[in-house]
């Protein structure tokens, strides 16, 4: 299908854009029809548009139904990275995630990162508590105190912690007292710490 838009669609794709990068969710019909001085069924004749050109996705059966689906194409400027729940992933679940809008952080691009929501006390040591969210470098070196999710030889789980070399050893530093440290030889490095942003949702 022709995805060529008309010059009304443009503007309301990029006002739902922008309203994004400002409020890290979509707007309403609503508050559409209100921005460009139009009535409800005027919004929601474009957005039903933008839908049918696979721009968007949006559901009338809830206020906020309209999901922007192809942000790197047509959102330019807006960052937008995976979310996932701390220790189902660090499990191996990544199976449910969600959008999480790191427009304002600034991060490099061609380079990829996704973020985690703390659900445990693991990084309590550093002051990273349960509702904090944690944007993550992939990359698979690290340096003397970065903060890194790493996994050991023979272990299927992955572990945050804090990466120290020595002349002999790696060690992986819990940060929270009821956890031990990890020392070992090598040890597989997945990701480095890039930002935390607080949350209490």
């Amino acid at each position: 299908m022709a995805r060529k838009l008309t010059g009304r669609q443009d503007e309301i794709l990029r006002f739902i854009s922008s309203f994004y990068a400002e409020n890290n969710i979509c707007p309403t019909l609503h508050e559409i029809a209100s921005f460009f001085s139009i009535s409800d069924a005027g919004a929601w004749y474009h957005v039903d548009a933008l839908e049918k050109k696979g721009l968007i996705a949006s559901s009338r059966n809830t206020a906020r139904g309209i999901r922007l689906k192809e942000w790197n194409e047509y959102s330019p400027g807006i960052t937008i990275i995976p979310l996932y729940e701390e220790e189902r992933w660090l499990a191996g679940d990544k199976s449910v995630k969600k959008d999480f809008n790191a427009t304002g952080l600034q991060l490099e691009k061609k380079t990829s990162y996704f973020a985690l929501r703390m659900t445990s006390s693991s990084l309590i040591n550093i002051h990273i508590i349960p509702g904090d969210i944690l944007v993550f470098r992939k990359c698979s070196h690290a340096a003397d105190n970065d903060i890194v999710i790493a996994k050991t030889e023979g272990s299927a789980v992955c572990q945050i912690r804090s990466f120290h070399k020595t002349k002999n050893k790696i060690i992986l530093q819990a940060e929270c007292d009821s956890i031990g440290n990890i020392s070992c030889q090598s040890c597989e490095i997945q990701a480095i710490l890039q930002t935390v942003v607080r949350r209490y949702e």
